[in-house]
């Protein structure tokens, strides 16, 4: 059977009541604290930054606006115009006559230098 057992109760300045021989401080403010705790840190993880562009990212970010499309578009047409040359320049075979050439085999390439 179980013992009776004798249990000091106490009651803290907020009036919660708590067993005082199992907790020295109550544990009904701490998980209130933790709980308050928990919701600033949520606060503060939603507020947004203040941030003032500076000039140089307020024309870039001008510039990007009005002329980013055209940019990439011109990019674009670029590397698709220059992709066979430098396909052939990384390819790094360049012959006798100073013409690049697409990647061959190293005994095709040592056939034309004997």
């Amino acid at each position: 059977m179980d013992e009776i057992k004798e249990v000091n109760v106490v009651k803290c300045p907020k009036g919660h009541l708590y067993p005082a021989n199992m907790h020295r401080t109550c544990p009904y403010c701490i998980e209130e604290a933790n709980i308050a705790e928990r919701q600033e840190a949520r606060k503060k993880a939603n507020e947004r930054e203040l941030h003032i562009n500076t000039k140089g990212e307020n024309a870039e970010l001008w510039f990007d606006k009005y002329f980013g499309t055209l940019i990439s578009v011109i990019v674009t047409t670029l590397k698709i115009i220059t992709a066979p040359i430098r396909l052939l320049i990384e390819s790094g075979y360049e012959n006798r006559c100073g013409e690049w050439s697409r990647g061959t085999s190293y005994s095709e390439r040592m056939r034309r230098h004997r």
